[in-house]
């Protein structure tokens, strides 16, 4: 009798340790595992880029592995695109999903109909590296890129464009350029570029570059650009040795989060203030859930104002997380496998907060009368910074 009860723990203990090893070769704590859930969705699912996108209605999960999946987290099914070099996808408001793929040497743009199994293309005059679905989902911003190698040097040139899927029309907003001092035909230098999309605030696109000044210590150029009046705004700088750093905005768009050079998280507000909320875990993919203060880094959830840290997947600093739009899911990216978890209670922690619709609805009317040319440039800037100071947001 003792002999069988001994065997029966052994065959607990090594069950249990199977699971905790399925889920990332090392111990996931049994308290989250009761509490989340974990369900793994996929293997092979490519890491680089846009690869893991929610529905806008909390259901589906598009990601890419040897087709381009989607998957509907309330039956647990999976259905598949033959479309095997999809490297960037996106929702719309409409639940109407973009793609982007390769074929042959272009680079394609295509809209998801997950109902028939196809993606219809849409014709484009760029080279697209990642789309953000604007205005009412009738335009895209599109970001662009390319790296040409020299001898001791690689030149990196982007460009953010705005295409309407009306007329087909593309028109160029911004460009910019860095030299980065490597030949490696390979490096990221566009992950910062393509991990942010669009404030949720107003219409502003982050941008975080990489300089090099001759004789200083290598930073990040931290600015926004305005795609509806084509403004830029210089927010900051930060120290950093990486040629791209990736960041996630928070639900109002008054901040963002992005690690630090030794991969801490670091939030910055738009006038360039930062924190350094924890100075334990380092990652190098902050995830901002987007109803709440809880932000995701290094394997590990920690509130914003650093009161709270809750450990996810051990030795994590290159896991990705992909929060649902409600906040309450999870798609958790460890290595080449994902998996949903569920259950997340998220919270708002001062001086965090949900949009104001009704300001965004005032900045949106105010960009308008200034595009349309029917106000002065100077009659837009007293106007949007009365505005903000009554957002307080102005210095």
């Amino acid at each position: 009798m003792k002999t069988n009860n001994i065997r029966s723990k052994a065959f607990l203990l090594s069950a249990n340790m199977l699971l905790l090893f399925l889920f990332h070769g090392t111990a996931l704590p049994a308290t989250l595992q009761e509490k989340y859930k974990p369900v793994k969705i996929a293997e092979k699912v490519k890491p680089a880029g846009s690869s893991v996108a929610w529905s806008r209605d909390n259901r589906f999960i598009a990601f890419p592995d040897d087709g381009l999946n989607i998957y509907d987290t309330t039956t647990g099914s999976s259905k598949k695109i033959d479309m095997a070099t999809a490297y960037h996808v996106i929702w719309a408001d409409d639940n109407v999903l973009f793609v982007l793929y390769k074929k042959g040497a272009d680079k394609k743009l295509c809209a998801a109909d997950i109902k028939r199994l196809k993606c219809e293309d849409i014709p484009i005059n760029k080279a697209p590296e990642a789309v953000f679905p604007i205005m009412d989902s009738k335009k895209l911003l599109v970001v662009s890129a390319q790296l040409k190698t020299a001898s001791l040097w690689s030149d990196v040139y982007y460009e953010l464009s705005i295409h309407d899927l009306a007329s087909d029309l593309t028109r160029t907003i911004y460009r910019a350029d860095r030299t980065l001092l490597t030949k490696n035909p390979s490096i990221d230098f566009l992950s910062g570029w393509i991990s942010m999309g669009v404030s949720p605030y107003d219409t502003t696109f982050l941008t975080m570059e990489y300089v090099k000044p001759p004789i200083f210590p290598p930073h990040l150029k931290i600015g926004v650009v305005d795609y509806m009046t084509g403004k830029t705004k210089n927010i900051g700088q930060a120290p950093h040795n990486k040629f791209s750093v990736q960041g996630s905005w928070s639900p109002d768009g008054r901040r963002f989060a992005f690690p630090d050079q030794k991969g801490r998280l670091t939030i910055m507000n738009i006038a360039g203030e930062s924190i350094t909320p924890d100075k334990e875990v380092a990652g190098r993919h902050p995830s901002w859930n987007p109803v709440g203060s809880q932000i995701f880094i290094g394997g590990h959830i920690i509130d914003a104002d650093g009161s709270r840290k809750v450990e996810l997947a051990p030795k994590g600093a290159d896991t990705k997380a992909y929060w649902s739009p409600d906040g309450t899911k999870m798609a958790l990216l460890i290595d080449e496998s994902l998996w949903l978890l569920d259950g997340f209670k998220p919270s708002i922690i001062s001086p965090d907060r949900l949009p104001d619709k009704n300001l965004l609805k005032k900045l949106l009317l105010l960009k308008e009368l200034f595009t349309d040319k029917l106000i002065s440039e100077e009659d837009y800037d007293s106007r949007y910074m009365k505005l903000l100071e009554k957002d307080g947001q102005a210095k």
